[in-house]
């Protein structure tokens, strides 16, 4: 009896784990999303052109588009990464779980279901962009090359003392 109670308290604290991971990765996604659609409107000219150079940051910037719309319409950004590390469920060699002290990685992604002639474009670009950038690289690395791009970008913006 003992055992099952400390089987079930360890499950629920990996459950835990890994709702905090995703509630971490979910919010990050939100605000480096944010802060592009920020850039791309009004620090068009300069931003776009920094874009273009493929500098690492904006190539994350890219693949994380794609993530970024995945957990707002459908929350399936939680496939799209597992933990870099396995450890064996019960002892089994097929079994394996996610080792929550290893580094989250960006996985790949299914291909584009979305037959909607409006999208299918836009979301087949964002994928590829994904599959290009990000997969297979670890989740935190993308998310730093983002957001110091971003802060060197928001440090060019000038603003006046009306905004």
């Amino acid at each position: 009896m003992k055992e099952d109670t400390c089987r079930q308290e360890t499950d629920k604290d990996f459950n835990i784990k890994v709702f905090d991971v995703n509630a971490s990765i979910c919010e990050l996604l939100f605000w480096v999303n944010a802060n592009d659609e920020w850039q791309s409107k009004n620090n068009k000219v300069e931003y776009a052109e920094y874009r273009k150079k493929g500098e690492p940051g904006a190539n994350s910037i890219l693949g994380l588009k794609h993530a970024y719309n995945a957990s707002k319409h459908e929350m399936s950004y939680v496939n799209l990464f597992t933990f870099e590390k396995k450890n064996s469920f019960m002892g089994s060699s097929e079994l394996l779980i996610g080792d929550l002290t290893s580094d989250p990685v960006w996985v790949n992604c299914p291909d584009n279901t979305n037959n909607n002639p409006k999208f299918k474009k836009q979301i087949d670009k964002q994928i590829k962009n994904y599959r290009e950038f990000i997969k297979g690289r670890k989740v935190l690395k993308t998310f730093e090359e983002a957001i110091t791009f971003l802060n060197a970008m928001n440090q060019k913006v000038m603003f006046s003392e009306n905004e």
